[in-house]
């Protein structure tokens, strides 16, 4: 058990690290800076396959969101589409179509960056809801080279609010690390950068079907990018949970599985850190059932939960998000199996993007 406790105290606290430097970012008020953006405009890039209503959805609020802007250009990427699914064609909104030997996310925005004509580049998934000022606080926050806004899951019942919660801590590390200017999530469903910084990247894993979000991400760091970020409920972006279990897992798996490629090293020091606290929690846990339950054990594990549920309440506290701290307890018991879980099955998983 002696052991047990140095592993969990040193991978804990790695783990906390981020955390308590997340909550740190957060709470600090705004540097007073100018934004740079939308002086030439702006390019919204957003790719889609099989969307159906989302597609209409999104548009309408755009529409909305995007009326007090005069220069800008929506740029709707079709990875083959077969459900007659579009985009409604206007000034502002055009349609490219993949031809027959591309395919895939990361090739659709890819090609939408080299048809923008504007060198503000905005990336947005089809699947999202947002905001009707999005884009007036995206453009205030967005002081730095990058900016990753954040994401959560919209609940609409018991398990979607569990992966809610969920999606708050995601959002805190996200935001918190982004404004530490070390950033090691990115959802990819709302984010900006500059095409003409692009275009200096050399991006890894271009074959893989997903990863337009972290690989990028990557690329961006080690070309010494700058990040801002924002924790407003204008800013929030809202996604829906996965239709059934399955979705879930597949989803939650693709992402852990392009982790596993990442080289970045505070993006790896964080992702072995939580997988190895996982592991020997659920170790303790057992070791402790069978035997006893070690004072320290307890300590450390109660550190842990008081700091997580200190940055869920942050968190939604800041972006004005529903109150589900009543998920917590659940959350708690049920995250070290998943974690793990998930962890070792990415070892096996083929990602797909959109069941190719």
């Amino acid at each position: 058990m002696i052991l047990l406790l140095i592993i969990l105290a040193i991978s804990t606290s790695i783990y906390l690290y981020f955390i308590l430097q997340s909550m740190c970012e957060i709470l600090k008020k705004p540097f007073e800076e100018a934004a740079k953006q939308n002086k030439t405009g702006l390019s919204i890039i957003i790719p889609y396959r099989n969307e159906g209503d989302n597609i209409s959805k999104l548009q309408a609020q755009l529409n909305t969101a995007l009326k007090s802007f005069s220069q800008y250009e929506v740029i709707w990427m079709n990875d083959h589409s077969d459900d007659g699914s579009e985009p409604k064609n206007t000034d502002y909104h055009h349609t490219i179509n993949l031809i027959s030997d591309q395919k895939g996310k990361k090739t659709a925005i890819r090609k939408g960056i080299e048809n923008a004509q504007y060198n503000d580049i905005i990336c947005l998934d089809c699947d999202i809801d947002i905001n009707p000022l999005f884009f007036d606080k995206l453009l205030e926050n967005w002081t730095r080279d990058v900016h990753i806004c954040p994401v959560i899951i919209r609940p609409s019942g018991f398990w979607s609010s569990i992966w809610s919660l969920e999606s708050y801590a995601l959002c805190g590390l996200t935001v918190g690390m982004a404004k530490n200017q070390n950033p090691i999530m990115n959802n990819g469903a709302a984010w900006a950068f500059h095409k003409s910084d692009w275009e200096k990247l050399t991006i890894r894993h271009l074959n893989h079907p997903s990863g337009d979000d972290i690989f990028t991400l990557e690329a961006f760091k080690q070309n010494q990018a700058t990040f801002s970020s924002g924790c407003t409920k204008h800013e929030v972006v809202m996604v829906q949970c996965p239709s059934n279990f399955r979705s879930f897992l597949d989803q939650r798996t693709r992402w852990a599985g392009k982790s596993a490629r990442i080289k970045d090293t505070a993006m790896r020091l964080f992702g072995m850190s939580t997988l190895i606290m996982y592991l020997t929690i659920i170790s303790g846990l057992i070791f402790s059932l069978i035997y006893s339950f070690s004072a320290g054990f307890i300590l450390i594990l109660s550190i842990k939960y008081i700091i997580d549920f200190s940055l869920l309440f942050l968190v939604s506290i800041k972006a004005g998000l529903p109150r589900l701290l009543w998920a917590y307890p659940i959350l708690s018991i049920v995250y070290p199996l998943y974690a793990v879980f998930i962890a070792f099955a990415s070892l096996t998983y083929r990602a797909k993007w959109k069941g190719r």
